[in-house]
């Protein structure tokens, strides 16, 4: 995976491309995220830019982190292993949200997810994000931006990775 902060002269057209997908995203796959351009632009300075090729993982079940994910382009592939070996599949694309279970409950990734063709995206690690929620000037203090990821985190039956 390609890994890279997004830099200024990029962070509009990346945002752009970014808030377009979350708000065209199917409703059971993403955020119900309405923010302004100044609430992007304060959003990007805790952002990184995500790149995978076909074939590349995102992240793996049984992972110990607390990242989030937000697909930008392409489509990926959740995989869930149960105990008897029983693997569940879905496939999210653009305007997806990935990782909120992990990301909110404190706990090791319950899905692997992996890029079906070429994606693209933006992440954001939790302490990241509690800083921009923290924070005196962000237009996210005491706003649960998050919210419908935090209610599908709730649920596991729904959760992606």
């Amino acid at each position: 995976m390609n890994l890279t902060a997004i830099a200024s002269n990029d962070a509009q057209h990346e945002l752009a491309a970014l808030a377009q997908a979350i708000a065209h995203g199917h409703p059971d796959e993403g955020l119900s995220l309405h923010l302004t351009p100044a609430q992007w632009g304060q959003l990007a300075a805790y952002l990184n830019l995500f790149t995978l090729a076909s074939g590349q993982m995102l992240c793996c079940q049984g992972d110990k982190d607390r990242t989030l994910y937000f697909v930008e382009s392409g489509n990926l592939s959740v995989h869930y292993e149960d105990e008897k070996g029983r693997i569940r599949l879905a496939i999210v694309g653009a305007g997806s949200v990935i990782g909120e279970g992990a990301f909110f409950s404190h706990r090791a990734r319950n899905a692997s997810v992996q890029a079906n063709a070429s994606a693209q995206g933006c992440f954001s690690r939790r302490r990241a994000l509690a800083h921009a929620t923290a924070s005196r000037k962000s237009c996210f203090r005491g706003r649960p931006c998050c919210s419908s990821a935090a209610a599908r985190a709730a649920s596991p039956a729904r959760c992606l990775a």
